[in-house]
């Protein structure tokens, strides 16, 4: 098992937030119905590469993504039948 935080194991605060941005996305995106819509999605996730592996990033960390991020953008392209991704680097 790795050490230090996991994806899978998001701290309380971080819940929180994720749960702020579901409710968000909810309420901005059209809701996914089977044989009656298909959601297509495209993000430029500029440079989305290497991330630290904790759940805030530091003042001196490098990179900046931390497992927030990477938790917040699954949520988001979960919303979406077909999404193209952009700028996915091959470190993360």
């Amino acid at each position: 098992m790795p050490d230090g935080p996991q994806i899978t194991d998001p701290p309380r605060d971080a819940l929180e937030r994720l749960s702020e941005l579901s409710k968000t996305l909810a309420a901005t995106i059209p809701a996914k119905q089977i044989e009656r819509n298909i959601l297509v999605g495209t993000w430029n996730l500029r440079m989305f590469g290497g991330m630290t592996d904790k759940w805030v990033s530091g003042a001196n960390d490098s990179p900046k993504r931390n497992l927030f991020d990477v938790a917040a953008t699954a949520r988001i392209v979960s919303c979406f039948d077909v999404v193209a991704v952009q700028e996915v680097r091959g470190d993360i």
